[in-house]
């Protein structure tokens, strides 16, 4: 093989892993997204008094971005 193509090669496989990331990625948020609700709704069932920084931060943003 020649120069060029070994770097075309290359760029090729750097494109790939790239777009692998991205997909993962997407797929990541969407997976998460998905589960919001049923987590939510778990979050409920546990008493308001013991709930974390954490807790507190993800129900106020679910409930802003849902109600």
């Amino acid at each position: 093989m020649n120069r060029r193509t070994l770097i075309s090669n290359l760029a090729w496989r750097i494109h790939e892993i790239a777009n692998y990331q991205a997909v993962k990625q997407y797929e990541l948020k969407y997976a998460i997204l998905d589960a919001e609700p049923a987590i939510y709704y778990g979050m409920l069932s546990i008493p308001r008094n013991k709930w974390t920084k954490e807790t507190k931060a993800f129900m106020e943003a679910y409930e802003r971005t849902y109600k």
